[in-house]
């Protein structure tokens, strides 16, 4: 062996131990200020009971039968735990999502859907394509999607909100609104307001009615104190409030 491949082997060798060693402290200690965790590639609880504590993760993914192993650990400001199932195929959305009829039609017949985060869907599905639904978290869907959801959701934790327009307009964050807002609105929509938002100025009872068909509260929305009842007349679901400025 020449000189020069002694040093490539000595640092191959160094490199992979040092691998090693960065996947074993992987899991040491905290883990905190992720969006996701995925421990889906875990096969035993080792790794997780080296972790000390969990903070500021939107949503953790972990194998089901670790599932009690994961809530030993001290946690703070986590989202989400979403268990996978062993031995299932399945697809993983997370997040504030938007499904189309389409899609939840076409899944797979041997695959599950798990569905995490904010879902919202605008169109109702003729059929549920995949083997089952799992959601966690909130989903907002069509009062005439209910019968075909409840055959297909097969675990279920956290709020479903439906709506009973059509042509749903979803705004998340914090939103301001005026009565010019209302009037460039040519047909009825859903409003679902997802987040803190406001109706600046006196808006006429009747343009609200003309203009919302359905509305869906998510957090907060401020308006006129003369405008706040017909707001809460106009509303099939509020998890949050309607206040006035």
């Amino acid at each position: 062996m020449t000189e020069e491949e002694r040093l490539a082997r000595e640092k191959n060798e160094e490199e992979v131990e040092k691998e090693g060693k960065e996947g074993k402290e992987e899991f040491a200690g905290e883990i905190k200020n992720m969006g996701i965790l995925d421990l889906t590639g875990l096969e035993n609880a080792e790794k997780l009971q080296r972790t000390s504590r969990l903070e500021n993760i939107g949503t953790i993914l972990v194998p089901e039968n670790l599932l009690d192993s994961l809530m030993n650990i001290s946690m703070k400001n986590v989202g989400s735990i979403t268990p996978i199932p062993s031995g299932e195929k399945y697809k993983i959305r997370t997040g504030q999502i938007t499904l189309s009829a389409n899609f939840l039609a076409s899944g797979e017949e041997d695959t599950l859907l798990i569905l995490s985060g904010q879902i919202i869907l605008k169109e109702p599905p003729a059929k549920i394509g995949f083997k089952g639904l799992h959601i966690h978290g909130q989903l907002i869907a069509p009062e005439n999607s209910k019968d075909v959801l409840d055959q297909a959701i097969e675990r279920f934790s956290g709020q479903i909100l439906y709506y009973q327009g059509k042509n749903p307009k979803t705004l998340t964050g914090d939103q301001s609104f005026t009565r010019k807002f209302f009037e460039l609105i040519e047909e009825p929509v859903t409003l679902i307001l997802v987040g803190d938002s406001r109706i600046e100025g006196s808006i006429p009872d009747d343009l609200l009615r003309q203009k919302i068909a359905d509305l869906i509260i998510v957090g907060e929305l401020k308006a006129e104190e003369e405008v706040v009842p017909v707001l809460q007349l106009l509303s099939s679901s509020v998890t949050g409030e309607i206040s006035a400025l």
